[in-house]
């Protein structure tokens, strides 16, 4: 989705008015009281929605979408993943950026281009990159043993093992 970023996604329903509870993609939560409208999609089902009700929680950020005025209207959100434009997403710090940045780079090793970044996945014990080379596709864990300097002008992330496209 071009521009647009993934900011959190829906999960249950929480109280008698239609709020849902969010589950952020960053530590940053504040920037979604700031939100109105959004994007939703959840496989290849995309809709537009109207934040109209916005409050923290302990551990989310509980999100009222117009039209959803009951537990058993906002139960069909569940699942969706909200979508904002760059400029609606968490403010990133210094040094900091967006995986999602880093898809379409290409995967130096050695000196030489052996791949390139596909998508990031949340994995059991952390992000994980997928690399696309040699027609195949490999989940390699982001991490500084696995990957080292990334070029965002040269758009290429350096990877120290080669041996891990194997």
């Amino acid at each position: 989705m071009d521009g647009k970023l993934a900011t959190g996604i829906i999960g249950t329903s929480f109280g008698l008015d239609g709020y849902v509870k969010v589950h952020p993609y960053s530590d940053d939560r504040a920037h979604f009281l700031s939100l109105t409208d959004v994007l939703l999609a959840k496989g290849t089902v995309k809709r537009n929605a109207r934040i109209d009700g916005c409050r923290m929680a302990k551990d989310c950020v509980l999100i009222h979408f117009a039209g959803f005025e009951s537990p058993e209207a906002a139960r069909a959100l569940n699942g969706f993943v909200i979508w904002v434009d760059r400029s609606q997403a968490a403010p990133l710090g210094e040094g900091e950026y967006y995986l999602s940045d880093l898809n379409g780079m290409d995967v130096i090793c050695q000196g030489r281009k052996v791949g390139k970044v596909v998508s990031n996945v949340d994995g059991p014990q952390g992000v994980m990159l997928e690399v696309r080379a040699d027609d195949s596709n490999h989940f390699i864990p982001f991490i500084d043993r696995y990957f080292g300097n990334i070029d965002f002008a040269g758009r290429t992330v350096e990877l120290l093992n080669g041996t891990l496209l194997t």
